[in-house]
């Protein structure tokens, strides 16, 4: 979420739905194929992924954004 206080300071919150950070749920195949199928894309996001939009959500692109939540669910 961006909030721009009276500082003009803007912070920002990135929830990424699912990444391959929890080694026992990619090993096991079921748990795998039940988890990418409850994602819209199929598929656990890339840490490459969520990297590229908190570098937006830093540069001066996101600067006119007032609020907004930046959820990656692939």
């Amino acid at each position: 979420m961006f909030i721009r206080g009276p500082a003009r300071r803007r912070r920002a919150s990135v929830v990424p739905a699912a990444t391959p950070i929890n080694a026992s749920t990619i090993a096991d195949p079921a748990k795998l194929k039940d988890l990418n199928d409850a994602i819209p894309l199929g598929r656990l996001a890339e840490p490459n992924e969520i990297a590229d939009l908190v570098v937006f959500l830093a540069s001066g692109c996101s600067a006119a954004l007032a609020w907004t939540l930046g959820g990656c669910r692939w």
